[in-house]
């Protein structure tokens, strides 16, 4: 098990935890079971559990609870539903669009800058086909709410989906502009931020 410099090992911070794996696509993030058998996700201390603690009070933004905060690690509420960049919403993206476009006006509603909305960080119910949760929030606050927007589009294309799907969360979302040039221009935006991505696309 992947442990972070300078943190005590999250076994040893919650050692009432059990069945751990690690859950991460890049950061030291452990998916765990709690004595009752509940599922938590425990990950390196990013900054974000005031920005959760005040997000709890913000129904319309669903974000995971903390419910444990030792060591260099956080213990959070597992979220119920499945990140958009799965297979499963790949094969239905006139379901996945709504989802994204809410996600993302949610977050402006509620002036809330999440800083990454790539589709990973985004969960749906497949079966209600709503909005369930939205996570990682290391970089919340950072920046301006159009990187928001500009995250959600460069990972439709990136994580797979048909090059219309932008273009449609950018009308169900009534954007300014929506079509293949401001997709461009949101993605470029994304990419000067983010830097090259990496060379496979994150899937589950």
């Amino acid at each position: 098990m992947s442990d972070v410099e300078g943190a005590q090992p999250p076994r040893d911070a919650f050692p009432d935890l059990g069945n751990w794996r690690e859950a991460g696509l890049h950061d030291a993030v452990f998916r765990a079971t709690t004595a009752t058998g509940g599922a938590v996700y425990v990950r390196a201390d990013d900054g974000s559990a005031p920005t959760l603690r005040r997000l709890a009070i913000q129904a319309e933004v669903p974000s995971p609870r903390v419910l444990g905060e030792r060591g260099g690690w956080l213990v959070l509420e597992a979220l119920p539903g499945v990140p958009l960049h799965d297979e499963r919403w790949l094969e239905r993206p006139e379901a996945a669009v709504p989802i994204i476009a809410d996600a993302l006006q949610r977050l402006a509603r509620n002036d809330v800058r999440h800083g990454d909305v790539c589709l990973p960080n985004i969960l749906g119910d497949l079966e209600t086909r709503e909005l369930s949760g939205i996570v990682d929030w290391g970089d919340a606050g950072r920046f301006d709410q159009i990187i928001d927007v500009a995250s959600a589009i460069w990972s439709c294309e990136y994580n797979g989906y048909p090059s219309g799907v932008p273009v449609a969360v950018l009308e169900a979302m009534d954007w300014a502009r929506a079509d293949s040039t401001e997709v461009e221009r949101l993605s470029r935006i994304w990419m000067d931020l983010a830097g090259p991505p990496d060379p496979e696309p994150r899937v589950r």
